[in-house]
């Protein structure tokens, strides 16, 4: 998928001149792809491509996410790749797209500009194969890809804007995914089974996909009744990764299921399935709990619960003892924890 030399289209009889197209994408001026790549989408559109050529093009448009830089250009190449795909790709040119997607999104020195481009992707895949079998061929390399790059696009060095968008346009995949799909059910309940299933490497990044999920499953209903189902799974994700973190927890992932906690827990939810943990992450490891996860999750609940009796019959002590700690992130931890706590009442 990486190859980008090629030798000709292979048939005389080809509506596209593939080595022109290759001299144009690859030019240095944004002008030249922009009108290649809108003739690369009329004859994807209007003319039967050969296979052949079809194969050496989804390369070619693969391999630009590293070199263009514009804004203009990457939309030209995302309107080709949605052409090629309403068309239909065959299984396996379609099957090498996502595996070099995968390996793409595994690098880690990829730019989060260019990890933006791959959620968009991401985001395109998803909607144009809900309606087919495809999806759930792919759904798992696909969603793992889309952790690894949406966690690049909401990482505090990542642009202005770029965290925002990349949620929006997730949401948008997910959406097509839970409607277009013949069985949304299982779509859903396959994702979560995928992002929440516990690794031989930890899966915390996971947070801001399946939080995302949740949101959108809000909103529609068919689904809504099912992501229910699936909040045990959720409870164990985030008691076994996020209260359970050895290390800091960034904030994009401490923050990632407030679209769960919002939209799906209730006060008994959190005073079961939570809480316990939290009293337990207190004594195991304060410095991370204290800074990075309670007041994160207090914030993602809602504004009405009245949380003074879990404050007074779970956390007051494990919290005020922390305040005395010798470590300053600790003491400065309990104090922020404590207030935003004893904030949280009803009226």
């Amino acid at each position: 998928m990486t190859e980008v030399v090629v030798n000709g289209s292979g048939s005389a009889s080809a509506p596209l001149d593939f080595p022109a197209t290759r001299t144009a994408l690859t030019s240095s001026s944004t002008n030249v792809r922009i009108a290649q790549l809108r003739t690369v989408e009329d004859k994807i559109s209007n003319t039967e491509l050969d296979p052949p050529l079809v194969r050496r093009l989804v390369q070619l448009l693969f391999w630009t996410h590293a070199f263009y830089a514009d804004r203009p250009s990457r939309l030209a190449v995302q309107r080709c790749l949605s052409a090629l795909l309403s068309k239909g790709l065959d299984f396996d040119v379609l099957s090498a797209f996502v595996t070099a997607l995968r390996a793409e999104s595994q690098k880690p020195g990829i730019a989060a500009s260019n990890a933006f481009v791959l959620v968009e992707w991401c985001s395109l895949l998803m909607q144009h194969l809900a309606k087919t079998s495809n999806w759930d061929k792919l759904a798992s390399q696909i969603l793992q890809s889309y952790v690894d790059v949406l966690d690049k696009c909401l990482q505090p060095a990542a642009k202005g804007g770029m965290a925002h968008s990349a949620i929006v346009v997730t949401r948008r995949g997910f959406r097509k995914l839970f409607s277009a799909h013949e069985n949304p059910d299982k779509a859903l309940k396959d994702a979560v089974q995928l992002l929440t299933t516990k690794s031989a490497q930890p899966s915390i990044k996971n947070a801001p996909l399946l939080g995302v999920i949740a949101g959108v499953s809000s909103r529609i209903p068919a689904v809504k009744s099912v992501l229910e189902t699936q909040k045990s799974q959720y409870f164990t994700f985030y008691t076994r990764e996020i209260i359970g973190s050895r290390t800091s927890v960034p904030q994009h992932i401490a923050s990632g299921l407030n679209d769960f906690f919002l939209d799906f827990v209730t006060l008994e939810d959190l005073a079961k399935e939570v809480i316990p943990s939290l009293e337990k992450g207190l004594l195991r490891a304060p410095e991370i709990v204290l800074s990075d996860v309670i007041i994160p999750l207090i914030r993602a609940l809602h504004k009405d619960f009245d949380l003074s009796q879990i404050l007074l019959g779970n956390l007051l002590k494990p919290i005020l003892s922390n305040v005395k700690s010798s470590n300053v992130n600790t003491r400065n931890g309990a104090v922020k924890a404590f207030k935003a706590l004893a904030c949280c009442k009803s009226g």
